[in-house]
């Protein structure tokens, strides 16, 4: 299987998670050159490649990367993403470009690249990484919200595209989790987050792992944004 942006976070607990289900796993990483090592070294399964999504090729070569290594695949996790709490009058559109090149972009293509892979073994899932914001959108993150609803809309599309071929395409929107994008909002912030929510708490990276598994396992279950956030978009 392949999952982008795994040295951390929803990534890494996914790449736990299905490795410890027996699956081998290729995953991309940017920055985090010492997380993606440690978990190459508890999981030797998990195979890491250093991959910028905002850098025009740098997906294409991901790719590769998974046909050389694995010739085939089973499950695929677009997982990578990027944030940025501003007000819309103050984003720039190099910070515009690059939300959307990592969150939607980047999954266009590695989906585009390695979409043929499942087709030929006419089976496969595909797990997109959306958001709660892309449901509902958030103040002060027009681009990210813009982003995950994108990825929501490309979910539902190629899930009428890819379905007569075996292939399962759904997403799940995580509510508020315990990842390196909430570290940036304070305690107070957190609290009224969690109490927004009717369970009262946040989620925790491994809540949205075991979701993925869930979707990667169903034989009837396409097209659909499943929302894992303590219920905070009821």
């Amino acid at each position: 299987m392949a999952i982008t942006g795994g040295s951390s976070g929803i990534g890494r607990e996914c790449a736990v998670y299905f490795a410890k289900k027996g699956y081998d796993i290729v995953f991309s990483y940017n920055k985090n050159e010492q997380g993606a090592a440690e978990l190459n070294k508890e999981f030797p399964c998990c195979y890491p490649v250093r991959a910028d999504f905002n850098i025009k090729g740098e997906a294409e070569s991901f790719c590769k990367a998974v046909k050389k290594r694995l010739g085939h695949l089973d499950v695929l996790i677009n997982n990578a993403g990027v944030a940025d709490y501003s007000l819309i009058t103050e984003l720039s559109e190099e910070r515009w470009d690059e939300i959307m090149n990592v969150n939607l972009k980047a999954m266009y293509i590695t989906t585009r690249e390695l979409l043929p892979l499942m087709i030929k073994e006419h089976r496969g899932a595909i797990i997109n990484i959306s958001s709660m914001w892309g449901i509902t959108g958030a103040s002060c993150e027009a681009a990210y919200s813009a982003s995950k609803g994108g990825v929501i809309a490309f979910t539902k599309a190629l899930a009428k595209e890819a379905g007569p071929s075996g292939i399962s395409v759904n997403a799940i929107a995580p509510g508020v989790i315990k990842t390196n994008m909430t570290k940036q909002l304070d305690e107070s912030t957190i609290k009224e987050l969690a109490q927004s929510a009717p369970l009262l708490k946040i989620g925790e990276p491994y809540d949205i792992a075991q979701a993925a598994y869930f979707l990667s396992q169903s034989n009837f279950i396409t097209g659909q944004v499943l929302a894992v956030d303590g219920g905070m978009t009821i």
